[in-house]
């Protein structure tokens, strides 16, 4: 079996999976590699795609002693001193297109899943399957793809949820809700169920699996729901092909601007491809209209950035609602965070508040190198 047909034999059953299920897929191989086992996942509705959310990743560092995130503002089409979100992305763009390449695109994220354990008009909220990955892809393909991952315990999502966790005893494990089931969570790392090891693990991507996944991950003719999934050809890529790839999703679908958000995200922080066609994702998400402004808002490292949101409801039973975010850099425009938010909580999260960080990803770094693999 290819590296490819063993990630799409982890992705839920969907008629065309959104890029982060494809890149928590990747995670939940690497896992495999490096022995551990199939972490749980949480999925959002995005219509003809599941985007799978939690599994191996959360909440950046335990955001002990930071407060409570506070209530989620509502979205607005302009920021302070009208500048508008188009306006914003347009500059975006611009820097974007005057980026240097390098002999690597690597990405290093630190991310999360919170979990509500307790009564709904109690208890507390725990970020499980935390984790860090450190992600090497090659330009040519001539050089091997590295993947480093780690797991790094459960954490009290803020400083109240770490004083009733406390108050609870300070377990060192803890029972949730994922997936229609429980689970543990604990805060040893590489300890919770289906995460990998709390030390580093890593895997390599040969030039000839490269080359065999490409092959073989070619699409028939008309298969949308297969070229969506299959990786992109950097060489072959146009802004026509992009718009394509990032909006394919049935527009009348409910939800789809969030799924598009997602979709360019992925493109934006993941794929090794030119200045210029970053660039042109940036001038496509200008071009989503429900997208809004969010205002200032804080990374789950508490750095400030430019928040630009979309509204969605969770597929789970209970319907939370959730403001998706993505979190931008106001001077270099480069993309610092992803997050959930809840505005409205339904089935397995009640008891988190509105404002509550239902998931978390920070990007520590994503850009272009010519230094050789390694992890922090």
């Amino acid at each position: 079996m290819t590296e490819l047909e063993m990630i799409r034999e982890l992705l839920p059953d969907a008629a065309g999976p959104a890029q982060t299920t494809i890149r928590t897929a990747e995670k939940l191989l690497a896992a495999e590699i490096a022995g551990g086992s199939r972490p749980r996942r949480r999925y959002l509705s995005y219509g003809l795609g599941a985007v799978a959310v939690g599994a191996a990743a959360a909440v950046a560092v335990a955001v002990i002693g930071s407060g409570s995130p506070g209530p989620s503002r509502a979205p607005t089409a302009t920021g302070s001193g009208g500048t508008s979100v188009q306006k914003f992305l347009l500059a975006a763009a611009e820097t974007a297109a005057k980026e240097p390449v390098g002999r690597y695109w690597r990405v290093l994220t630190i991310g999360g899943q919170s979990y509500h354990v307790g009564p709904a008009n109690g208890g507390y909220t725990m970020v499980g399957y935390r984790d860090e990955t450190d992600r090497w892809t090659a330009r040519s393909m001539t050089d091997p793809d590295t993947l480093y991952t780690r797991d790094l315990g459960a954490r009290p999502l803020t400083a109240a949820d770490a004083a009733a966790w406390r108050r609870a005893g300070s377990p060192t494990t803890v029972r949730v809700w994922s997936n229609d089931h429980y689970t543990t969570l604990s805060t040893t790392p590489g300890r919770t169920y289906g995460t990998v090891p709390g030390g580093w693990g890593s895997s390599v991507t040969t030039p000839a699996q490269k080359k065999k996944i490409a092959m073989q991950s070619r699409c028939p003719p008309g298969d949308k729901a297969c070229e969506f999934a299959a990786p992109i050809d950097p060489r072959t890529l146009t802004e026509q092909k992009l718009r394509q790839y990032l909006f394919w999703p049935n527009p009348t679908v409910k939800g789809v601007d969030a799924e598009r958000v997602l979709n360019t995200l992925d493109f934006l922080t993941q794929r090794p491809v030119t200045p210029q066609m970053r660039a042109a994702a940036y001038r496509l998400l200008a071009q989503v209209p429900g997208i809004r402004w969010a205002g200032t808002v804080k990374d789950a490292l508490g750095r400030s950035g430019i928040g630009l949101a979309a509204r969605q409801v969770m597929r789970e039973a209970g319907q939370s609602v959730i403001d998706v975010q993505i979190i931008l850099d106001p001077q270099t425009h480069k993309v610092l965070g992803y997050q959930q938010v809840i505005v409205k909580a339904g089935g397995a999260d009640r008891g988190m508040a509105p404002g509550t960080i239902l998931y978390s990803e920070v990007y520590l770094q994503a850009g272009w190198t010519d230094a050789r693999p390694h992890h922090p």
